[in-house]
């Protein structure tokens, strides 16, 4: 541990490039790589995102860190972007009492039922090629739908098995 009451660099171990960095703050050391890698990439609301692992992560994030409730709400708020940001910000204040409430507004809000997720999955196979459509189009279009989760891409991949 570095001395921060003395000279701090000439403390320092000689530099091994396969050692972690460890940042010295006060007492306690924190290690970012480690930090880094457990936080989950923060949260904008697009569709190509998948809110219910965003939102595990962000929990096993907090529970590591031994965060309090306040701390936890912080982060959670901290961890919107763009139009999830926009989201929280326009959410009533007693949707964000407690992490629990915040959560249930952001599964309400983020996360789709099963129900609506077959129907999306029905879509999909259902979705016929247009007259005057170009094949590249939609290909596209419908690569990007089976983006949207897991679950759909196993069961458009089920679809296309023959009995």
């Amino acid at each position: 541990m570095v001395d921060l009451d003395q000279n701090p660099i000439a403390q320092l171990p000689p530099h091994n490039p396969d050692q972690n960095i460890v940042v010295p703050v006060g007492t306690r050391a924190v290690n970012m790589a480690e930090d880094r890698t457990l936080l989950p990439e923060p949260f904008r609301g697009t569709p190509d995102q998948d809110a219910s692992e965003f939102w595990r992560r962000l929990k096993t994030y907090m529970t590591y860190k031994d965060l309090d409730a306040a701390s936890r709400l912080r982060l959670a708020t901290a961890m919107m972007t763009e139009s999830a940001c926009d989201w929280i910000e326009k959410l009533p204040d007693a949707h964000k009492l407690t992490i629990d409430d915040l959560q249930t507004a952001f599964e309400k809000r983020y996360i789709k039922p099963a129900a609506l997720r077959f129907r999306s999955a029905c879509e999909v196979f259902q979705r016929k090629q247009e007259l005057g459509e170009l094949v590249d189009a939609y290909a596209i279009e419908c690569a990007n739908w089976l983006k949207e989760s897991q679950w759909m891409t196993v069961h458009y991949c089920m679809h296309l098995f023959r009995d």
